[in-house]
């Protein structure tokens, strides 16, 4: 019985494990948007890897943070991208993402 009860154990160990995320920091490499907007467009260095950006934001700071199933450099051939909604418009508030100032181009919609 304890043999039984151990390798039970063991075996929900082992699902648990297998279900958890095991996400990687992306790479952010591009950010557009438009100052009066709060819709930004971010390309993640990912090539189907299902990209998930996470946003902080404060009145003087916007800071991108992306996890991907695999990190890798895949050049670009082969980006992912998010469009995220910001709680207020962009502004004239700094991007962050990668641990430095990234420069927001313009939206490239019409």
């Amino acid at each position: 019985m304890k043999t039984l009860l151990i390798a039970l154990a063991v075996l929900v160990g082992l699902v648990v494990a297998a279900c958890s995320s095991d996400r990687e920091t992306g790479r952010v490499l591009e950010v557009y948007g438009d100052p009066g907007s709060a819709q930004v467009e971010v390309s993640i260095d990912s090539c189907n890897q299902s990209p998930e950006v996470e946003v902080h934001e404060t009145t003087t700071e916007v800071s991108l943070e992306a996890t991907v199933d695999e990190a890798g450099s895949t050049g670009d051939d082969c980006l992912d991208s998010a469009t995220l909604t910001l709680a207020a418009p962009l502004g004239d508030r700094r991007v962050i993402a990668n641990g430095e100032q990234i420069t927001v181009s313009p939206s490239e919609e019409p």
